[in-house]
């Protein structure tokens, strides 16, 4: 697995158990220390995906960079049930 960059990537995966966590170092967002990880489960109607991170509120009040750091996990995953429909 490559070194996470300056401004963060990869900091470990699992092909097998269906995972990969990662870091972001450097960002736009009013974030900080923010990490996530994401994981693919089995479920009774498929697979389910849980998307977790944790960071602090730079700049910002943590309740609007939740929504959107949400917003953008919405996004994402609306995108792969665009992509798997």
């Amino acid at each position: 697995m490559p070194a996470p960059s300056r401004s963060g990537g990869t900091t470990e995966h699992s092909d097998s158990d269906r995972y990969y966590a990662y870091e972001i170092l450097e960002s736009p967002l009013p974030i900080r220390d923010y990490s996530s990880r994401i994981a693919v489960t089995a479920s009774d109607q498929g697979s389910l995906i849980q998307w977790n991170s944790e960071f602090e509120a730079d700049g910002a009040p943590e309740e609007e960079v939740a929504e959107l750091i949400s917003g953008i996990y919405r996004a994402g995953l609306d995108n792969v049930a665009q992509q798997l429909a």
